[in-house]
């Protein structure tokens, strides 16, 4: 838990280009550092990162909503398809990912066939992660095929897609158009079945934009496409991707304490001066995942949050407190 603690501090510190950078930030010899990082992106560190923000996010939930999406990273052959938890407010909080090739997919088998197995298996393993809570996936279009519909019911699994127009009406679950007041004339075909008709299916997709919000920060905020664009070792590359979405999910859960616990009493205390940007974000009742949850992270050292984190706020500062 240190070492990953002060890696993601080196992190908020950055914005790091490489794994040299952040070995000096930590202290760490180069081959240290990169060794260590390799042996992060296994499947059961993510399996245990997964279980970390279902308990953080959602622990008490009978049902859980997930976005899924893929992202691809300038100058690569290859993409992310990334799974997010998408909670109240702000943005998606990481949940599970992996990598895929759609080329080398085509040669290894046929297109078609091997990007549905792909998708199949990726939700197989979401709805395995979040039991005994029911899943309930949020996706665009390339999900969209009737034969992926059929699938995710007889799997128990629910859903809010955007379905294809050539295919619609949806073979299953129910069919929505949603009119965007800009372009009235291109509504959003939307298929779902959800698991409570209290559940709106269009606020539901609206908010699968919280993903692309949670792709920006981890390529803008920590330069996920410089750091693994650098590196030629494939565990390497996996380590690095697990640090840079544990980074977002722990200056997630940064900033949500920031705003929601006031007072509590800690061990160590730390003010910032209450600067423009921070008071514009305040006013908006609005913690940025990259502005504040970094400057937490940067001024975190070896401190051990095993409690949680608080944010007495005056006029003048914003004072952050840690136990340990």
């Amino acid at each position: 838990m240190n070492r990953i603690l002060k890696v993601l501090t080196s992190l908020g510190r950055g914005p790091v280009n490489s794994i040299r950078h952040m070995a000096v930030l930590c202290g760490w010899p180069y081959e240290t550092t990169r060794r260590w990082i390799g042996k992060l992106g296994s499947l059961d560190m993510k399996r245990s990162f997964a279980q970390w923000v279902l308990r953080r996010w959602a622990d008490d939930q009978e049902y859980v909503v997930v976005a899924v999406d893929p992202t691809y990273l300038k100058g690569f052959e290859e993409g992310i398809l990334v799974a997010c938890l998408v909670v109240q407010d702000g943005r998606a909080v990481p949940l599970y990912w992996e990598r895929f090739s759609w080329s080398q997919m085509d040669k290894e088998r046929e297109g078609l066939y091997s990007r549905n197995t792909f998708q199949r298996n990726f939700v197989l393993r979401l709805k395995e992660l979040v039991y005994p809570r029911k899943l309930v996936l949020i996706a665009d279009r390339e999900f969209g095929r009737r034969s992926f519909l059929k699938f995710l019911k007889k799997k128990g699994i629910y859903w809010v897609i955007r379905h294809p127009k050539h295919s619609w009406p949806p073979p299953c679950g129910e069919g929505i158009a949603a009119h965007n007041a800009k372009q009235p004339s291109e509504p959003y075909l939307l298929s779902f079945r959800l698991p409570s008709e209290e559940m709106n299916p269009v606020f539901l997709y609206l908010k699968r934009m919280t993903i692309e919000e949670t792709f920006r920060d981890a390529k803008t905020g920590f330069l996920l496409t410089r750091l693994i664009g650098r590196v030629k070792r494939e565990d390497v590359k996996r380590g690095l991707i697990f640090l840079v979405f544990a980074a977002l999910a722990f200056t997630m859960a940064v900033a949500q304490e920031l705003r929601d616990s006031p007072d509590k009493d800690f061990l160590l205390s730390l003010s910032l001066p209450l600067t423009k940007g921070l008071r514009g974000l305040i006013k908006r009742g609005y913690y940025s995942t990259t502005y504040l949850g970094r400057l937490c992270l940067t001024l975190m050292g070896g401190a051990v949050p095993d409690i949680t984190l608080t944010a007495p706020r005056t006029c003048n500062e914003i004072r952050m407190t840690w136990g340990f």
